[in-house]
């Protein structure tokens, strides 16, 4: 049993206790002269339509919170559902870039046909995947205290992936050393996949406290 299903369980017996107790009050007593059964039977309906009254207002005020509750659900939802996928998305085509440059170390890098499709693929479902992302978290930081939009580290995630990507591209060598290229690239990623697990924990941990 729900909250709404206990509150209105809880009145509606109320409501049939107090008017068994008025009922019988008056049939246990003579009623004056001028007061008729209608009249009793008006004061009933008065005493119902009241509590009828703050039925709604409790029913309309759970419906009202159970709402925001749930939109506020929907809206952090769609964020980690966006961060998810934008990160998936990133490490993927990064990693497959990487590959393909020590697959290729010391010479150029080419890319089959496949490959090429498959970061064009990559590229639109992060394309996808951002604006899912910022749509959700401008949403929050407009309807939100500034400090939970802080929680979601918005720009952070996006600076992390982005210098893992320019990392990547930067690849000259004859002009690095090769050690030290993978060793930068190994921390960048380390860095998006920490920076993306403590946005999603934040997340989790907010959700639980709506």
């Amino acid at each position: 049993m729900n909250i709404l299903e206990l509150l209105i369980y809880v009145i509606f017996s109320s409501v049939l206790v107090a008017t068994g107790i008025i009922v019988g009050c008056f049939l246990s007593f003579d009623l004056p002269n001028e007061i008729s059964i209608f009249d009793v039977v008006s004061s009933l309906g008065s005493i119902m339509a009241g509590v009828g009254t703050m039925l709604g207002v409790g029913i309309a005020i759970y419906v009202g919170t159970q709402w925001k509750v749930q939109h506020r659900l929907n809206l952090f939802s769609s964020y980690y559902e966006g961060i998810n996928r934008f990160k998936n998305a990133v490490l993927i085509s990064c990693d497959m870039e990487h590959s393909k440059i020590i697959e290729n170390y010391p010479n150029s890098v080419g890319y089959s046909d496949y490959e090429i499709r498959r970061f064009s693929e990559l590229a639109e479902e992060t394309t996808k995947a951002y604006d899912l992302m910022s749509s959700s978290f401008s949403k929050i930081e407009l309807q939100f205290p500034i400090k939970i939009s802080k929680l979601l580290k918005f720009k952070k995630l996006l600076l992390a992936a982005n210098t893992l990507k320019q990392a990547i591209g930067h690849y000259q060598p004859h002009e690095i050393d090769y050690d030290e290229y993978i060793s930068n690239i190994k921390s960048k990623r380390n860095t998006v996949t920490a920076e993306f697990e403590v946005c999603k924990k934040s997340i989790k941990s907010y959700i639980k406290t709506t």
